[in-house]
C-alpha cells in the first residue's frame, strides 16, 4: 500500500509540475499537496491563480484545524516520553511558522500570500515589528509540555538570539 501512495505522490508531483510549467490551468489544492509532500521543490512564488486559494486557506478554519491536529498529535507523542527530569531532555520550538505565525505579513497586498517575489528586507522588517501572533494551538502545546515537566527552548533561525 505504501508503494501505491508513493507512486501516487510521484505522479501527482509530476503532473502538477508539468501543469505549472505548461499551463495556467492549475488545481490549487493539488499544487498545495504537491508542495507539502515535497513533490514540487524550489518553488519561488505561489502561482498567481492560487493566491485567493492560499489566502482563503491561511485565513480560514481549515488552517486552524490543521494546526490543532498537529498540536494534538504532538501532545499525544509528548505524553509517551519518559522524561528524566535531569534537565537534559528538551523540546525545541522553531519560531517562524511553528510557534509564531507570519500570516499577517503574507496577507499584506505587497506580499499577496506568496504570489509575489519574496523580499527578505521587508520580511526581516516585519519580524522586527514583533507583532506575529501565535500559530493556532502553539500556546496549548507549550503549556502542556511544561505541565508534563518537559523543558522547552525557542530557536529563531535568525542571526540574533531572542
Amino acid at each position: 500500500m505504501k508503494d501505491i501512495f508513493f507512486l501516487l505522490f510521484i505522479a501527482l508531483g509530476a503532473a502538477v509540475a508539468s501543469a505549472t510549467a505548461a499551463s495556467t490551468q492549475i488545481n490549487c489544492l493539488s499544487w498545495r499537496l504537491a508542495v507539502e509532500t515535497n513533490n514540487i521543490r524550489d518553488w519561488k512564488t505561489v502561482p498567481p491563480q492560487c493566491k485567493s486559494y492560499v489566502s482563503e486557506y491561511m485565513t480560514g478554519q481549515q488552517y486552524r484545524d490543521d494546526c490543532n491536529a498537529v498540536v494534538d498529535a504532538a501532545i499525544e507523542y509528548a505524553k509517551t516520553l519518559n522524561v528524566s527530569k535531569d534537565g537534559k531532555d528538551l523540546w525545541v520550538f522553531n519560531i517562524d511558522e511553528t510557534t509564531l505565525s507570519n500570516v499577517p505579513y503574507y496577507a499584506r497586498p505587497t506580499v499577496g500570500f506568496g504570489a509575489t517575489k519574496p523580499n527578505v528586507l521587508k520580511f526581516e522588517s516585519w519580524i522586527k515589528e514583533g507583532k506575529s501572533p501565535a500559530v493556532p494551538g502553539a500556546l496549548r502545546l507549550y503549556q502542556t509540555l511544561l505541565g508534563l515537566g518537559i523543558e522547552t527552548d525557542i530557536y529563531n533561525g535568525h542571526k540574533r538570539r531572542i
